[in-house]
């Protein structure tokens, strides 16, 4: 049996991930030669999109036989998206690979989208390995590993030295460096004794760096240079070194990615917990899934397996599976594991040019959204326009670019829009409810209450008096009905309507509870309409500036209603500036960002939605939404 090791690449953007995995393809002989993303020739980057933008836009996983002497070593990678845009993608992966390597570019340090990712491998609870990349361009790496040490309960723990400018690793050195190795062992009273005993003391070393990195006592640091291939090698020779992660104590498999395949249509990617061969059975939700074919992706495309060792990855096709779900291999109750639940803040509309055009676009659009946790669509049936929600502009633009690849131009764009909300801006409203027709022939009957504002976004309807089931229900069906909608179909967010009292009509007909609901939508709405203000989304920035592009920027900043947070110098002659304005206001500011700093500089942008984290859209901006 082959030892094998699952691994996943993170990092932010430009940190050198895809250029990393190329340079370990190549190490391990899977490629003739590394290729390179601003040519478009690498492996894991195999969409038009991410060839064009040199950017990787999903998690792509591969499969390497690495040859030590004798042995052969199994290698799977993920190489997860570093823009924020894509990180459902890097969610997900988390759910399949043992170990985390966290990337850290030199030149830039620790960057707003590095501290999210170090918080979901923190989460993650798995062991993390860390490479400082570009040491090709600058070699000091103390002050970066204090940086990142800052981030990590554990300490970190170099691996590496540099004698007369080159780069020498504890585990390859004959050399005997106790400042460098005692902090790997350590962490155990009986592998310090025999260090100081034993005349080998390099392989107590080895022992205590093996068990020491994959049950956490420490992280393991390495440098190098993936697009020189420095450190590259010695990555690899210390991940083999290590002992393997113990396995979960679990079998079946589980679904960490769904792809819409050039080749095989509809699939789903699996960690396998148990060996797994062609005809087995796996069981998820009452149904039975027979591994009819298996597949594993390689370099250069996908190759089928007969059977596979526990621990591996594999490609099933499957039209129903779910991102986390776990199968068994006997029948059991149903069972997931939690992804992060992220909702699209960004939408834009697609008009089909024809009727005849709809079935197609939502054939294209159920094919994005199968392999994209991030996105969401819905029809607005007043228009028959088709809304497409995702996680910002960078992944609407390249989803709507990926849907024309899949109808062609059989539809139309609308301008992009951040989501808009309402919310009651008085605190406690007394209301009375009623509606009549047929010149008062019928009532609703006379609903005292009170609305007021909740500190959170979720809406309730409480009763303090006694009412019948039906009536109540017709209550909270319009309540529903007009929060759902709004006023200009916004929800409604932060409202909670009180039921005091309740005042039956005359005569009690079979329209009175139709105009109970009737009642309820007409006083929310009169309320509402004076009474509430629009909220949205908030955007977190990070601009890494040119000193000569400093003042355009900041003056562009201020006319997007921002607030600046921190200014501080950088890497050079780098300014970094962090901030916050609302989503609204940053609409496309990503592009005139660039055009500002000649495309030299670095700007990463989040988004966040929550009661405590909102922003106000001003009167003016409203007029213009």
């Amino acid at each position: 049996m082959s030892s094998i090791r699952n691994i996943g690449i993170f990092a932010h953007i430009d940190s050198g991930k895809t250029t990393f995995v190329e340079r370990i393809l190549f190490e391990t002989g899977a490629i003739s030669s590394p290729g390179n993303v601003i040519e478009g020739t690498t492996e894991m980057d195999s969409l038009p999109e991410e060839i064009i933008r040199g950017i990787s836009i999903t998690a792509s996983s591969i499969h390497v036989e690495y040859k030590k002497g004798k042995k052969i070593e199994v290698l799977n990678i993920i190489d997860t998206p570093g823009h924020l845009d894509f990180h459902t993608q890097v969610d997900s992966s988390l759910l399949a690979v043992d170990i985390a390597v966290l990337l850290i570019d030199i030149t830039v340090g620790i960057r707003s989208q590095t501290e999210m990712i170090i918080e979901k491998l923190k989460k993650a609870e798995i062991p993390i390995f860390i490479f400082i990349n570009k040491i090709d361009k600058n070699r000091e790496t103390y002050f970066i590993i204090e940086e990142i040490s800052e981030y990590f309960p554990i300490k970190l723990c170099p691996l590496f030295y540099f004698k007369n400018e080159s780069i020498e690793y504890v585990f390859e050195s004959k050399e005997i460096l106790e400042d460098l190795e005692l902090p790997l062992i350590d962490w155990e009273e009986e592998l310090v004794e025999k260090y100081f005993e034993n005349k080998n003391k390099k392989r107590i070393i080895l022992q205590g760096m093996s068990r020491g990195a994959s049950q956490k006592k420490f992280i393991p640091v390495l440098a190098g240079s993936a697009l020189t291939g420095e450190g590259v090698a010695s990555f690899l020779e210390f991940l083999f070194l290590t002992e393997e992660i113990p396995k979960k104590k679990k079998t079946g498999s589980i679904v960490y990615k769904r792809q819409f395949h050039p080749e095989l249509g509809k699939v789903v990617y699996l960690k396998n917990y148990t060996s797994l061969k062609q005809g087995d059975k796996l069981y998820s939700r009452d149904r039975i899934v027979v591994l009819e074919k298996i597949f594993q992706n390689i370099a250069g495309g996908v190759l089928e397996a007969e059977e596979l060792e526990e621990n591996s990855f594999l490609i099933l096709q499957n039209d129903f599976l779910e991102l986390g779900e776990v199968l068994h291999s006997t029948p059991k109750k149903n069972e997931k594991e939690k992804i992060q639940n992220r909702k699209g803040l960004f939408s834009i509309l697609l008009e089909p040019n024809k009727a005849d055009d709809k079935d197609a676009l939502i054939n294209g659009l159920d094919k994005l959204i199968w392999e994209d946790p991030g996105l969401f669509f819905q029809e607005k049936m007043e228009t028959g326009q088709l809304e497409l929600w995702g996680m910002g502009e960078l992944h609407l633009e390249i989803s709507a670019n990926r849907l024309q690849g899949f109808v062609g131009d059989k539809f139309q764009i609308k301008p992009i829009r951040v989501a808009k909300y309402s919310i009651f801006k008085n605190m406690v409203k007394k209301i009375v409810f009623e509606h009549s027709t047929f010149d008062g022939k019928w009532k609703s009957g006379k609903i005292h209450g009170f609305l007021e504002a909740r500190t959170d976004f979720d809406n309730k309807v409480e009763f303090t008096c006694d009412l019948p089931l039906i009536l109540k229900e017709a209550i909270q069906a319009g309540f529903q009905e007009i929060l759902s909608h709004g006023l200009d179909g916004n929800l409604v967010l932060g409202l909670n309507l009180k039921i005091d009292d309740y005042e039956e009509p005359e005569v009690v007909g079979e329209f009175s509870l139709a105009l109970t609901k009737i009642a309820i939508i007409g006083g929310l709405k009169s309320v509402l309409s004076s009474h509430f203000n629009f909220i949205g989304p908030i955007g977190v920035f990070e601009a890494l500036v040119p000193e000569s592009s400093v003042g355009d920027v900041l003056s562009l900043l201020r006319k997007r209603h921002a607030q600046i947070n921190s200014l501080d110098v950088v890497a050079g002659n780098l300014t970094r500036i962090q901030g916050n304005a609302p989503a609204e206001s940053l609409l496309g500011f990503a592009s005139v960002f660039r055009n500002l700093t000649h495309g030299k500089g670095e700007l990463s942008l989040e988004t966040h939605f929550s009661p405590k984290f909102f922003s106000e859209i001003l009167e003016g901006q409203k007029k213009e939404l």
